[in-house]
């Protein structure tokens, strides 16, 4: 009993810090992405928005599909035009992470290739 509470006790210890180094660097990544792209997006004149705006904010430095929603989300209500534009529909169901990560992987010209034919390269 003794040195299961012991035990506890050290797994807490390592476990504990863990977590919260985890959620604090989880928030920063989305935080660093969120200020970054409102900065360039409600510039005067706007620097960048939309797709291009996201990866140049540091989109791929978000670890999940999950990350990259929650930053949009924090970014939506705060800047003039949703950064997935008129997109927000058709990539409702899509795995973001894979979506850029595909974009900048491929150094796809979101203006000679269409939103459209990205997604369907990824199914």
């Amino acid at each position: 009993m003794v040195i299961t509470l012991k035990l506890l006790g050290v797994l807490a210890a390592i476990v504990v810090p863990f977590t919260l180094y985890y959620i604090n660097s989880r928030k920063q990544r989305i935080e660093k992405v969120v200020e970054e792209y409102i900065k360039l997006a409600n510039a005067h004149p706007p620097i960048i928005s939309g797709f291009k705006g996201l990866i140049q904010a540091g989109i791929n430095n978000l670890k999940s599909d999950k990350e990259i929603r929650e930053a949009i989300k924090k970014i939506a209500p705060r800047v003039k035009k949703h950064p997935l534009g008129s997109k927000q529909t058709l990539l409702s169901g899509v795995d973001l992470k894979a979506f850029f990560g595909l974009i900048i992987a491929q150094k796809f010209d979101l203006y000679k290739v269409s939103i459209e034919e990205i997604v369907k390269r990824l199914k």
